[in-house]
């Protein structure tokens, strides 16, 4: 399996993270089964956290997990970050 590492920003989440990267909340279990740094479905995201993330992970929508990564779409919930 490949992996490239991103960088979390202030007030991304876990699931802000999943969204980003797999276009899919379900994406969460796979960033906890990847990243042993996430301890919880709660995790609190320091920012600057270092993960991994599947080059070609198994997900529902291809076309738009690689629309997000082509254009690099950044998703953060927290409206003030």
């Amino acid at each position: 399996m490949e992996f490239y590492t991103i960088t979390s920003e202030e007030g991304q989440t876990i699931y802000d993270i999943a969204m980003q990267e797999y276009a899919d909340y379900v994406g969460v279990y796979v960033l906890m089964k990847d990243n042993a740094v996430i301890t919880d479905l709660n995790h609190n995201l320091a920012p600057g956290t270092k993960l991994l993330i599947r080059q070609s992970p198994d997900v529902n929508d291809k076309e738009l997990m690689e629309h997000f990564r082509a254009n690099k779409i950044k998703v953060n919930s927290r409206a003030d970050a």
